[in-house]
């Protein structure tokens, strides 16, 4: 019984002094140095648009005439996938899209696979401006 009234005493004590610390106010001192270094990153990319990233590979074979009707087709049924085609002796790649992580990528790849059911994704350099 002794052992329940200093429980329930304890509890209640808990609760005030949590009670106690939610209000104050909080002050962030941030370094010279982090701000340069986020100034720095969004200069870099300015000037670099391209990160890394992901998109998804429909076509790899050594037709370049292929490989332009694939980038035509995909264009056609998502016109919200911007279709690159790439060049890489000897296959020519028709990739589509522009994902920031692989998740992304792996989302929009159910809906291409029914089309392309050798489609896959692959990491490679992304556009930032068309990053989803």
């Amino acid at each position: 019984m002794k052992k329940n009234i200093v429980l329930v005493c304890l509890l209640g004590l808990l609760s005030v002094v949590a009670k106690g610390q939610q209000t104050g106010l909080v002050v962030f001192l941030e370094d010279e140095r982090i701000s340069q270094l986020v100034k720095t990153h969004t200069e870099q990319n300015k000037i670099n648009k391209t990160t890394s990233g992901y998109r998804i590979q429909v076509f790899s074979g050594t037709s370049r005439e292929e490989a332009t009707k694939i980038q035509y087709d995909m264009q056609a049924m998502y016109p919200s996938l911007k279709a690159y085609i790439g060049f890489q002796t000897p296959l020519y790649r028709v990739r589509v899209g522009d994902f920031r992580n692989r998740y992304e990528a792996h989302r929009t790849l159910k809906e291409v696979a029914i089309y392309k059911p050798e489609a896959n994704v692959f990491p490679d350099a992304v556009f930032i401006q068309t990053i989803k």
